[in-house]
This record gives C-alpha cells, sequence and structure tokens, in this order.
C-alpha cells in the first residue's frame, strides 16, 4: 500500500485531543491490565504513525508528527532513580505504575523510533524538539545500559544496539558508543558459537532480528558496528533459508516464539518475493507502518532460490540453538522435510502458548497447508507449565511430557500461581490437526490416525499415568480441527501443585504418512525409576529427569 494511501486510511483513527492513533487494544494477556476490546492508544503505534506522517514530508503533516512525537516524550520515566528509568508504557491510558509489570524492553522499541527521527528528519522538525528527542535517546539509552540484556534476548540484543550507538554518535557520549560497539561484536560472536538466534527459529522473531540488523545498517556510522551487522544480517537470512519448506510456504518447525501458526502474509512475502503484504484490514494497515520507514536490504543472492525449491527431494538437519554446559543440556531442534511435508521438533522445551515444540505442515489440496502440532491444554488453554521432551528420526517423533515446578499458566513467568497451586478442571496432552477437512479415526492396539488430504499423522499412544490416576486417551473433532489427547484430568475444579511428590509418566509417538503407507509396528512405550522417565519406540529412546529443577523446561 502507498504511504499517501495507507495515511488517509488512518486519518479517521486519529484523536487531536491527546494527538495519539487510537484503536481497540488487543493486548498478549500480560503487562497490560487494560481489558482487550478497549478503545486505547499506543506509544509504539504512535511513534510508527508520526514516521509515516514525516516521510511525506508535507508541512501539516510534519506539524502532526512533532505534536504526536511531543505527546510520546511526555509519557517517558526520566526519573534516574526509579527502576523504571528510560521506559515508557505501552498505552497513553495506563502508566508504568499501573502496569503489570512494565515492560522495559519499551526503552528499545520506542528508541529506535525516535533514533529515526533523529537520524532521518531532523530537517522537518523544530530545533528544540530534535533536542528534546536527543535528551529522550539519551535516557532510553542508559536504561539499555544499565539493564545490559545478555545475547540470548535476540530481538532485544540488537535493538539495544541500535539505541546506544545512536546516542553514542549523536549524544557525544563515547562510553555508548563503546558498549554498542562491544554489544555488536557480542551479540554476533555468541549467536556464531551457539549455532543460531537463541530465540529459534521464530516466524516472528527471526524476521525481527533481520530488520534490526538492517536498521543498523541504515541508522548508524559506525563502521565497526556497521561491519558485524551486515555479517549478522547474512547469517540469519541463511538460517531462514535452512528451514524455509518451499513445497507448503512456511517455516519448517521447530519455534521459540510463534504468535500463529502459519506466516504472515508480510512473512512470505519477505522471504519469497511473492504474495502481498497483508489483507485489507484496519488492524492490518497499522502493521504496515514500520515497512514503511525500515529499507529492505535484498536476500543475498545465493540464498534466493532456497525459497523456491528444495536442494534435495528429502533432506533432515539437527540444529543447536541454546548452547549449554555440558554441551548435552543444549537446546536443539531437528527438521525433516521433503516435496510433500516438513516436521520439527526441540529436544526439550515448554507448551507455553508462544512455543512450538513439535509442529508439521504438509500439503493438503487446500488453500493452506494442513497443520499438526502437540498442546498441553489447562481448561482449554495452552499451559506453560508443562515440560516436553523430543527425539525424532525424519518423519518419526517420540515425546514425554513432565510438570514444571516453577512457570506460570497462560505465561512462563508473569503469572505464576500463589504456593504453586493450579485450580484445573480439565488438563489433556494433545496432537491437534488444523485444516478444514481434518479427520480422525481410532485405529486397533492403541492407535490412532489424523489425516488431511493425501498424507496423516499416525498417533502411538502409550498408557500412562498423571498424579497417580490412569490417563485415557481419546478423539475429538470441530470443524477445521481434529485432536488425539491424552485427558490427565476432567472433572470438578480442583488444585494441583506441581511439586516433587506429583509424579507423571506421560508420552506417545507420532510418524506422518503418505495415506497409503502402513504405520510402524512398534509399540511405544514408557517406563519410571527412581529418578528418570524412559521412553522407547523402536530405535528411538528417550530419558529424562522426574522432576524439573528451577529454570528447566
Amino acid at each position: 500500500m502507498k504511504l499517501t494511501e495507507l495515511l488517509c486510511r488512518l486519518e479517521p483513527d486519529f484523536d487531536s485531543d491527546i494527538n495519539m492513533l487510537g484503536g481497540i487494544w488487543k493486548g498478549p494477556g500480560y503487562h497490560s491490565r487494560i481489558p482487550n476490546g478497549t478503545r486505547a492508544h499506543q506509544t509504539r503505534e504512535a511513534m510508527d504513525y508520526a514516521l509515516a506522517l514525516l516521510m511525506a514530508e508535507e508541512s501539516n503533516k510534519a506539524a502532526r508528527a512533532a505534536d504526536i512525537i511531543r505527546t510520546v516524550l511526555e509519557l517517558q520515566c526520566r526519573d534516574p532513580y526509579r527502576p523504571e528509568y528510560g521506559i515508557w508504557p505501552w498505552l497513553y491510558e495506563e502508566s508504568l505504575d499501573e502496569m503489570s509489570p512494565p515492560d522495559w524492553n519499551w526503552a528499545d522499541f520506542i528508541g529506535v523510533r525516535l533514533g529515526h527521527v533523529l537520524i532521518e528528519y531532523s530537517h522537518l522538525i523544530s530545533a528544540d524538539l530534535k533536542d528534546a528527542i536527543a535528551e529522550s535517546i539519551g535516557h532510553a539509552a542508559w536504561s539499555i545500559f544499565r539493564r545490559n540484556v545478555q545475547p540470548g534476548y535476540t530481538n532485544i540484543a540488537i535493538m539495544g544496539i541500535v539505541v546506544t550507538a545512536i546516542a553514542g554518535e549523536n549524544l557525544n557520549e563515547p562510553r555508548l558508543l563503546e558498549y554498542a560497539q562491544s554489544r555488536m561484536k557480542t551479540f554476533y560472536e555468541y549467536t556464531v558459537d551457539t549455532g543460531g538466534l537463541n530465540e529459534y527459529n521464530s516466524p516472528c522473531y527471526t524476521p525481527v532480528a533481520l530488520e534490526e540488523s538492517e536498521r543498523i545498517l541504515q541508522l548508524v556510522k559506525d563502521e565497526f558496528v556497521i561491519e558485524y551487522a551486515e555479517k549478522l544480517r547474512c547469517f540469519i537470512w541463511k538460517a531462514l533459508a535452512e528451514h524455509f519448506h518451499p513445497p507448503t510456504g512456511q517455516l519448517a518447525g521447530p519455534f521459540s516464539r510463534a504468535y500463529s501458526d502459519l506466516l504472515t502474509p508480510k512473512t512470505f512475502k519477505l522471504l519469497t518475493g511473492m504474495g502481498t503484504d497483508t489483507d485489507e484490514e484496519p488492524e492490518d494497515w497499522r502493521k504496515q507502518l514500520v515497512s514503511v520507514y525500515l529499507k529492505q536490504l535484498p536476500c543475498p543472492a545465493e540464498l534466493s532460490s532456497r525459497f523456491h525449491e528444495l536442494p534435495e527431494s528429502e533432506l533432515e538437519r539437527c540444529d543447536r540453538f541454546n548452547k549449554f554446559s555440558p554441551d548435552s543440556k543444549s537446546i536443539r531442534g531437528t527438521t525433516w522435510m521433503n516435496e510433500g511435508c516438513c516436521l520439527g521438533s526441540i529436544n526439550r522445551g515448554s507448551f507455553w502458548t508462544q512455543r512450538r515444540p513439535l509442529i508439521a505442515y504438509w500439503k493438503s489440496g487446500s488453500d493452506c497447508p494442513a497443520v499438526l502440532k502437540a498442546r498441553f491444554l489447562h481448561d482449554g488453554q495452552d499451559f506453560a507449565s508443562a515440560g516436553v521432551f523430543n527425539i525424532q528420526s525424519g518423519n518419526r517423533v517420540l515425546t514425554g511430557v513432565r510438570m514444571l515446578t516453577d512457570r506460570g499458566d497462560f505465561h512462563p513467568s508473569l503469572d505464576r500461581p500463589t504456593n504453586h497451586t493450579f485450580v484445573a478442571s480439565n488438563l489433556a496432552f494433545r496432537y491437534e490437526l488444523l485444516e478444514d477437512n481434518a479427520s480422525v479415526r481410532e485405529l486397533d492396539g492403541g492407535l490412532f490416525e489424523l489425516s488431511a488430504g493425501n498424507f496423516k499423522a499416525v498417533i502411538h499412544t502409550i498408557p500412562g499415568q498423571f498424579g497417580g490416576q490412569s490417563v485415557h486417551w481419546k478423539k475429538g473433532h470441530r470443524e477445521g480441527a481434529a485432536w488425539v489427547e491424552a485427558v490427565c484430568y476432567s472433572g470438578p475444579e480442583r488444585e494441583f501443585v506441581f511439586d516433587r511428590e506429583f509424579s507423571v509418566e506421560l508420552g506417545a509417538a507420532m510418524e506422518i504418512l503418505p495415506m497409503n503407507c502402513s504405520p510402524d509396528s512398534n509399540y511405544a512405550v514408557i517406563g519410571s525409576g527412581e529418578k528418570l522417565i524412559t521412553l522407547e519406540w523402536g530405535d528411538l529412546n528417550l530419558s529424562y529427569s522426574c522432576f524439573a529443577g528451577a529454570g528447566d523446561e
């Protein structure tokens, strides 16, 4: 969509009383207490809109942008004695004191946007506003310096480089520029040494990491930072290319973070150069604001063909995503793909709603590919306190589940319950197939079949127990989805405390096959000792501790 058309569509949502773009709030379920569906004004979105207005290079639009920026600047915490120093709230309607809790990432998110104004559009604003923006970037940069996130926090680790480098170059703060240089070098070397971005293979955050490396090249002048940013940009493109599955048009799993099961139209176009940026929905108009002022660089020529065809008819790769000592504790992902389908799993992880520890795609004859994923549900909602272990070979995955002792419910850390006590009326481990014509049927010998189009997932169930009670495997179906699940508890609401006394033996095996192929004849079995759970299925063997320690997945 052209800039002029985009600005016209957003015009009715501008509130001149407070000089911000208004809209219906739809939050992720944490940080903000403002109910979804409330009309609100977002600080990050306000800055995106201001930048789009400045890009028009018209005096009346520049004046509106200046008014927006002044409103946003007033919301920043500038008290260096407060923990929130240098950050902004998400919403105009909700102060930092009212958030639950404040999001320190907003020093980065708003800081980089102010950097665009300072570097690229200062000729369109007054001298006093330019000084105020520079001062605000300085507060954000020192907040980032003080927080000092480690390179494992991928997108924020890179974004903070932009803010501190801009502050160092434009505010005569050599310490901040030195910090940006050190952080850039550390991040790149850490990522290469680990084997990939810590927020591994994420359909939403890997493109963000790519954007941030490009933002460095767009806004920062320091040659040292630029050199490493270009290396990082090429490294990220290579990781995307290696995991893309052209037959389905999807990034193959597993994913550390995903907000949806399918690639957005914008990300699909970024990777393939095909399609449109977005559907014509009002909320999507706003998403296009970022792409207006960020200058996208082309995919390295040697990688571009990989997004259109597989280099081999069948391939499998194993990546180390998070490095730990000893290396046997590192987080590794396995990805298998052929001309019809792809399957990915992580060796250990959790069922947080943003994780995809086991996910598959295949061509089904519909407009969208079939999606198969493993989940653990607490009263129908993905449960962050359930952990998972996988071992994969090609189209086969053996999976074990245990409960985590120090996690939250919907979010891993932001909603930990009092006394580690959860209340539930239903708990279930599920394999779910999403496709318009998805179907499920029960076979003999504890097997179930989930099918769509020319492929099927065969689930080899294992008798198990949850808190001393036997689990019950059953099938289910609704329009557009079919599933097989181990019901761990179903009944009146009761309390669950997942501590060292709570025993779980829960797992299953899964394979993806063409519809005319017979399933593996091996039975999957589970056993437990004093400290270990063990699972076996043919040549696949899995063992893990009965109990999760602090910080484990």
